[in-house]
């Protein structure tokens, strides 16, 4: 696996250096599009809401709900060392593997040309709450874990600089992902655009999204509602990265993921 993965980075280094131009504008392209329309959206709702959780008691109803308010991966990192029992967290990591509302309703948006993002919020959520339910059964549960160390409330700028290193994942994650899509199509161009979107897509949702809008595809608000809930394959390894140390497995994240791209699709069906 590890031989395989060397031999795909390998080939997008080289790709990059054959393309050299093709590879500097699908990163600027990434870098404005994070810049102008995603960072303003998630940086001041990130940094308020860890300043908050910093000050509040480790309560998994009120975690959960603050997972909401941000989105991935902040909501894996409040929820996954959490004093609750491993199917309290399988609940919490089906409920709050969500986009951040913010992104929704003001960012996604622009990317897909649409009149405003509550219609993606709505079915987003309910997809997730549907997600939680079906997916985590209520039912008995194990003992608890030993409760970890208080959390230290966090300064403005030690908040500030948490909510940065955040966006320096999110951008480096929209870029790297950015660049691929854009070597992929250059190396082979038979491949056809709607494709590429889908790929895109599917492995990031920010610049999938716009790729989404741009290619001819059909139903692209449906397509939409289901990318967002999916999350992106890079968010999802951001949130397992948080979620393995906390017991809940990457392929369980994946089930979760896959079924709330399911059911965010048809609850976008069935309301709109």
């Amino acid at each position: 696996m590890h031989i395989l993965l060397c031999m795909l980075l390998g080939a997008l280094t080289g790709s990059m250096l054959v393309f050299p131009g093709e590879a500097f504008s699908a990163a600027l392209e990434a870098f404005s599009m994070v810049t102008e329309r995603v960072m303003p959206s998630l940086f001041p709702m990130l940094t308020l809401m860890l300043l908050i959780t910093s000050r509040l008691p480790r309560n998994a109803l009120l975690c959960a709900l603050l997972s909401l308010f941000t989105g991935s991966p902040a909501g894996a990192r409040l929820c996954a060392q959490l004093p609750v029992d491993i199917a309290v967290k399988r609940r919490l990591a089906a409920l709050t593997g969500t986009m951040s509302p913010m992104f929704l309703l003001s960012a996604l948006p622009g990317l897909i040309h649409a009149p405003n993002g509550l219609p993606y919020l709505i079915c987003h959520l309910a997809g997730s709450a549907l997600c939680a339910l079906i997916c985590c059964p209520f039912g008995k549960h194990a003992h608890a874990a030993a409760p970890p160390p208080a959390p230290q409330p966090l300064s403005l700028p030690q908040a500030v600089t948490e909510a940065l290193k955040s966006m320096g994942v999110v951008l480096g994650c929209v870029t790297l992902c950015n660049v691929t899509i854009s070597m992929l199509r250059c190396a082979l161009p038979l491949i056809p655009d709607p494709l590429l979107a889908l790929l895109h897509a599917l492995v990031e949702v920010t610049g999938g999204l716009k790729a989404l809008d741009a290619a001819p595809l059909p139903h692209k608000r449906l397509l939409a509602v289901v990318f967002t809930s999916f999350g992106g394959l890079s968010i999802l390894m951001q949130n397992a990265a948080f979620w393995q140390k906390g017991g809940v497995k990457w392929h369980t994240l994946l089930l979760y993921r896959l079924s709330h791209a399911l059911l965010g699709g048809l609850c976008y069906l069935l309301l709109f």
